[in-house]
């Protein structure tokens, strides 16, 4: 599904994709021959040009992106075995 938007400075009016179809491009899921409309859209749009290199920005990021080591859960047992440690030493 297309939107169409006057686009300033243009004779008339250019349909845009919508951005579920940018996503189905960023994420290599279109038939070649959408996917090659799609490129020459770019070539001629700012807008969207500006739009779909954001997306891809967002996208590398978040490739990038690391999670620290989660934090190991104290078993119960362990503590209360530090507990019974602690106790002996002060008793001795």
């Amino acid at each position: 599904m297309e939107h169409q938007e006057s686009t300033e400075g243009a004779a008339g009016v250019m349909n845009h994709p919508e951005p579920a179809e940018w996503m189905e491009y960023l994420y290599d899921e279109l038939p070649r021959g959408r996917k090659r409309e799609l490129q020459t859209h770019l070539e001629q749009c700012p807008a969207c040009a500006s739009q779909v290199s954001e997306w891809r920005e967002s996208m590398q990021a978040l490739d990038r992106f690391e999670l620290a080591p989660a934090a190991r859960p104290v078993s119960p047992w362990l503590s209360t075995l530090r507990w019974a440690a602690a106790a002996a030493l002060v008793d001795g």
